[in-house]
């Protein structure tokens, strides 16, 4: 098995597949900080399991819209609510998602989530803000 990924080293660069025993594993990959595009929405995937979306970097520690933890298997990733949006009723909690991360993108596709809020990200492509310095 592949783990495919484009890289270049800059303009005529060559694509190239990485042996998946030697990838980063996709939990190491969305380590830090996503930015939703054309916002300012700002998620943070932290080494301990939690999350939290704010409307900007500034708010993320003083006033997330939503707080919970993370977990992935393979390329699913589920996002459980504890505060905030999405975190009521029981069912909006877990939200499941099918992702692909590239270091600079974060794609989501969804598999079961029943939090509209949460569910806008179906199809989305989420960036490293450049404060994050991508890690």
């Amino acid at each position: 098995m592949l783990f495919a990924c484009a890289c270049s080293s800059g303009e005529g660069g060559a694509d190239f597949a990485v042996p998946a025993d030697l990838a980063p594993p996709q939990s190491v990959l969305i380590l830090g900080l996503w930015q939703e595009p054309g916002s300012g929405y700002i998620l943070r995937f932290t080494p301990d399991g939690k999350q939290e979306l704010a409307a900007s970097i500034g708010e993320l520690d003083s006033n997330p819209i939503l707080g919970g933890t993370w977990s992935i298997d393979g390329r699913r990733l589920t996002f459980t609510s504890e505060s905030g949006l999405c975190s009521s009723p029981s069912q909006f909690q877990i939200g499941s998602y099918v992702i692909t991360v590239t270091p600079p993108a974060l794609a989501f596709t969804v598999d079961l989530d029943a939090c509209p809020q949460r569910k806008t990200i179906d199809g989305e492509t989420w960036t490293r803000p450049s404060t994050d310095g991508g890690v």
